[in-house]
């Protein structure tokens, strides 16, 4: 099983409140993470979706859960926990995400501070690959937020 701590920081340039209604609404905030996808809705906060990723030339499914809990309205923050298996058995998948949105010059600081534990086949492509792996989606992430209407429009 590998654990992996990932830190990431962009700035957008929209609204603070446009940035944390956009992070407050997975069927949007799917919409922005490559190769994932909104299934269903489980409870008011608890979502269920799936997510392809591809770790050198392996590629994994994973179909999981998202749970949001600890909403700070006044802070805007927010934890995520995820949990996902790969659908061919393969492998599973287990996050704690901590989400802030900070008001700073030109818009909004949005910070992701995750606790990841990956166990099956990705593991054998190391820590360092698939934290690269992490990083690009994360840019792919804030791309598509930078350019999403709502937030970059209000």
């Amino acid at each position: 099983m590998a654990n992996l701590k990932i830190e990431e920081r962009v700035v957008i340039a929209a609204p603070v409140d446009a940035v944390w209604r956009f992070l407050l609404d997975p069927e949007r905030v799917v919409q922005c993470l490559p190769g994932a996808a909104y299934d269903s809705k489980e409870s008011d906060n608890v979502f269920l979706g799936h997510m392809k990723v591809k770790v050198g030339p392996v590629t994994t499914l994973f179909a999981g859960k998202a749970t949001m809990s600890e909403i700070d309205e006044v802070a805007r923050s927010l934890r995520i926990t995820g949990e996902g298996k790969d659908k061919n058995g393969a492998g599973t998948a287990k996050m704690v995400m901590l989400g802030k949105v900070t008001e700073v010059p030109g818009g909004a600081e949005l910070s992701i501070d995750a606790e990841v534990d990956i166990a099956g086949k990705l593991v054998t492509f190391g820590r360092g690959l698939i934290k690269s792996v992490s990083a690009q989606l994360f840019k792919q992430f804030s791309a598509c937020l930078l350019y999403t209407s709502d937030a970059a429009d209000e």
